[in-house]
C-alpha cells in the first residue's frame, strides 16, 4: 500500500498547497463548512463545543471523524474499493497529522459559546425568510442582555448586508453597514448638493425637484405637503406649461414660498464660494438646529468644500465636478459612542474582534449519494435537499446565549 499513501499524501499536498497559493479564504470556507456537517454525522452537536471551539481538530486524530472528512472531500464517484483504501490509509495521516494539534482555550475566554442552526427551504426565497426570522429571533435574544454596539452580523458581500440591514431597519433596530457613512447617499447631503446643482444650472429640473421634495431639507419648512407637491407636478407635466422649466413654473404657483426659501440663494449663487453658499443655506433652513445628530455628515460634507476650494475648485460648476468624481466614497467618521448593530462583509472584518457575531448565510454543496453522510440530513421525514443549504452561525460572548 505504500504507492497509496504516497499517493494520498501527494494529494493532500496539492490540496493544501493549491487552496493557500489560489484562496485562502475559499479553503477555510470549504474546510470549515465540510468539518461542521461531519460533526453533526459523527455525534459531536455544536452544544457541546462550549468547552473549547477547537475540539474538531482533536477529533480529527480520531478515526470516525478522519474517514468521515476524506469521504466529504474525495470525489462522490470515487470507485468503493479505492475509497475504502483511501479512507483506511488516509485516516492514519490525518491522525498523525492532527495528533496533539488541538488548541487550548484562555482562561478569560473558557466561557465562550459557539451554536450552529440548520435551516432549510425548498427555494432560495424560503430560505432567506427562514433565515430573517431566525437572525431576527437571535439579535432581540442577545439585545435583552447586551447592547446594541455588541453585536456584528458578517455576510459574504455587500448585496447580502444589505439585505440584512433591511431586516434590521424593518424591526426598528439601529443598523450601522459600510455605506451608512457615505456622505453621498445621506439624505441632508444630497439635497445639499442638489441644491448647489439647482443653483449652477436653473433648468436642471431633477435637482430642483430633489431640494424642493426633500423630506429633511425644505418641505418640512413650506406650507405644502409631499402629496400636494407631487398632484402640483403630475399636473404640469399635462398642462401648457410642460416645457417650462420647473422652477420657474414653481415660482408662478407659489410665489410666497419661492420669497421666502429659495430666492435668496438664487441672488446669492454667483457672488458666494461653494463653501459660504453652503453655509448660508445651513443657517437659513436651520439645519444645524434640526437635525444635530446628523450634524457629523454636514461637518464633513464642508470640509470636502473646503479643501476643495483649496485646491481651486472655487467656483459652483467646478466643485460639483470635484464632488462627482471624488466625492462619492467620502464618509463621515463614526462615532465612538454609537450603540447599533454592525453589518459588514467578512472581507472588512478581518483583524477585528467583537463580542457578538452573527453569520447568517454559510453555504455549502449537499451530497446525499456520500457513503459517509448517508441519510444525516436531519429532515424529519428523512428526505435530504438537493440544493445548497444555509446555516445560521452564532458566536457570542460569556455573559449569555442563544436559546
Amino acid at each position: 500500500m505504500d504507492f497509496l499513501t504516497d499517493w494520498l499524501t501527494d494529494w493532500l499536498k496539492e490540496l493544501l498547497i493549491g487552496g493557500i497559493m489560489g484562496n485562502l479564504e475559499g479553503l477555510f470556507d470549504y474546510v470549515n463548512t465540510q468539518v461542521g456537517e461531519i460533526a453533526v454525522q459523527v455525534g459531536t452537536t455544536p452544544a457541546a463545543w462550549n468547552a473549547g471551539v477547537f475540539s474538531l481538530i482533536r477529533q480529527l486524530s480520531e478515526t470516525a471523524t478522519a474517514k468521515a472528512v476524506l469521504s466529504a472531500m474525495l470525489p462522490k464517484d470515487t470507485p468503493p474499493a479505492l475509497l475504502a483504501a483511501v479512507l483506511e490509509e488516509g485516516a492514519q495521516l490525518l491522525k498523525e497529522g492532527f495528533a496533539g494539534s488541538e488548541q487550548d482555550v484562555a482562561p478569560d475566554k473558557a466561557e465562550g459559546f459557539l451554536r450552529l442552526q440548520r435551516v432549510y427551504g425548498d427555494k432560495s426565497e424560503d430560505l432567506d425568510e427562514e433565515v430573517r426570522e431566525r437572525l431576527l429571533e437571535c439579535v432581540h435574544e442577545v439585545v435583552s442582555r447586551r447592547p446594541w454596539g455588541d453585536v456584528t452580523v458578517l455576510v459574504r458581500s455587500n448585496g447580502k448586508a444589505a439585505q440584512v440591514a433591511g431586516w434590521l431597519m424593518e424591526e426598528g433596530i439601529p443598523v450601522v453597514t459600510d455605506n451608512s457613512f457615505l456622505l453621498a447617499e445621506h439624505p441632508l447631503v444630497e439635497q445639499i448638493t442638489a441644491l448647489l446643482t439647482f443653483l449652477d444650472s436653473p433648468r436642471n429640473d431633477l435637482a430642483f425637484w430633489t431640494f424642493l421634495s426633500g423630506r429633511q431639507m425644505l418641505l418640512p419648512l413650506i406650507p405644502l405637503s409631499e402629496q400636494a407637491l407631487e398632484d402640483w407636478a403630475a399636473a404640469r407635466r399635462t398642462s401648457e406649461r410642460r416645457n417650462m422649466p420647473l422652477f420657474m413654473a414653481f415660482r408662478e404657483d407659489f410665489p410666497d414660498i419661492w420669497r421666502k426659501w429659495i430666492a435668496p440663494f438664487h441672488a446669492d449663487a454667483g457672488l458666494l464660494t461653494p463653501y459660504d453658499l453652503t453655509r448660508e443655506a445651513l443657517g437659513r433652513l436651520d439645519i444645524w438646529g434640526r437635525y444635530p445628530a446628523e450634524a457629523a455628515f454636514v461637518r464633513r460634507f464642508l470640509e470636502i468644500i473646503h479643501v476643495a476650494e483649496g485646491q481651486g475648485y472655487g467656483s459652483l460648476s467646478s466643485f460639483l465636478d470635484y464632488w462627482n468624481k471624488h466625492g462619492q466614497q467620502e464618509k463621515a467618521p463614526m462615532p465612538e459612542t454609537l450603540d447599533a448593530v454592525r453589518v459588514m462583509t467578512m472581507h472588512k472584518s478581518k483583524g477585528l474582534q467583537f463580542p457578538v457575531v452573527i453569520v447568517p448565510w454559510h453555504n455549502f454543496s449537499q451530497r446525499v449519494d456520500s457513503p459517509a453522510r448517508g441519510d444525516a440530513c436531519g429532515r424529519p421525514d428523512g428526505t435530504c435537499p438537493t440544493r445548497p443549504g444555509l446555516r445560521l452561525r452564532t458566536l457570542q460572548g460569556h455573559r449569555g446565549q442563544c436559546p
